[in-house]
């Protein structure tokens, strides 16, 4: 048993929220626990690094060879609503499925939230891992 967590061990890594766009899922400033290998599908939190180069933890919408659903200035998910800005909704519109090998990672705090409304799809080479536990506050959810 010993072998087997020194074997683990380096899959796994502690990171802290630095923000509010994952709210109320993920509260700033909690731990959460990132596991480095594994199949990334819809729902799953995913830990990468964005297209400045910073870290950054999103929840994935959809997967490659998923269809994009497009209504007026929204992207609707079943029965979640994220808003578009003119250019989000243009770039978006040019597909109507997630180019395969790529993610579509969106906060939870929709407003408050740098995501693939803005970047595009994520690749599979920037993602670091994908939540598998979290430690420390909860967001208030009054």
């Amino acid at each position: 048993m010993g072998s087997l967590l020194m074997l683990l061990i380096p899959f796994l890594s502690l990171f802290q929220v630095r923000d509010v766009s994952m709210e109320p899922v993920l509260a700033e400033g909690q731990t959460i626990l990132v596991m480095r290998a594994g199949e990334i599908r819809p729902g799953d939190l995913v830990l990468f690094t964005d297209p400045y180069g910073r870290t950054a933890v999103k929840t994935c919408a959809l997967a490659g060879g998923d269809r994009l659903t497009l209504e007026g200035n929204y992207l609707v998910l079943g029965k979640r609503r994220w808003f578009l800005q003119p250019d989000q909704k243009e770039r978006l519109s040019r597909y109507e499925k997630v180019p395969e090998g790529s993610y579509l990672l969106l906060g939870e705090n929709s407003f408050h939230s740098a995501d693939s409304r803005e970047w595009g799809f994520i690749g599979k080479d920037v993602i670091l891992g994908k939540v598998i536990g979290k430690k420390g506050r909860t967001v208030d959810q009054r």
